[in-house]
């Protein structure tokens, strides 16, 4: 029976190797293609610009406060005891409690982010409404990823790592 299990991951690895390779050429290429196309739509400035801003909202897509690895750890767990009730608790409440946490932030952000004089903080030459503009939809873009990407933790625990590195590839700007 042990052999069998072994089998099946054995299987499932050489999968998720063979499937993971194309598609982290193809986000390669995708990331060097989105550089000349926004280039072209930004321009030098505000494309240095950009990238700043999604530089600094990458930091914020990292605080999901472990909830993503202990959801991952925990539905491996429950999967291997075959308790499926669990793992839909377990999801439901990563979901939820992201959500809150996101849209607290959120609405902390449009509170106080119209009061804030973001070319000041980012040494920008732009409009005062172009920058916020720019500012607030990168916000609620990563506050969006924050809560989807549990999807890659459930996909980890579920060991469909290629599938998880799909997502992510659909999910860069």
């Amino acid at each position: 029976m042990t052999s069998i299990s072994t089998d099946s991951k054995n299987s499932t690895i050489k999968k998720n190797i063979f499937f993971s390779i194309p598609i982290k050429a193809i986000s390669i290429l995708t990331s060097l293609l989105s550089v000349n196309i926004l280039l072209s739509i930004l321009g030098d400035s505000d494309y240095g610009l950009w990238i700043t801003l999604t530089s600094f909202m990458g930091w914020f897509g990292v605080f999901d406060l472990g909830i993503g690895n202990g959801l991952r750890n925990k539905v491996t767990q429950e999967i291997e005891a075959v308790n499926y009730e669990a793992v839909q608790r377990y999801i439901s409440s990563a979901y939820i409690g992201l959500g809150i946490i996101a849209a607290t932030i959120s609405a902390v952000f449009v509170a106080v982010g119209y009061l804030i004089d973001w070319r000041v903080v980012f040494n920008a030459p732009n409009s005062e409404t172009k920058l916020y503009l720019m500012v607030s939809i990168l916000f609620s873009s990563t506050m969006l990823l924050f809560v989807v990407r549990l999807i890659q933790a459930i996909l980890a625990a579920l060991q469909k790592n290629a599938r998880s590195a799909k997502q992510k590839q659909k999910g860069k700007t």
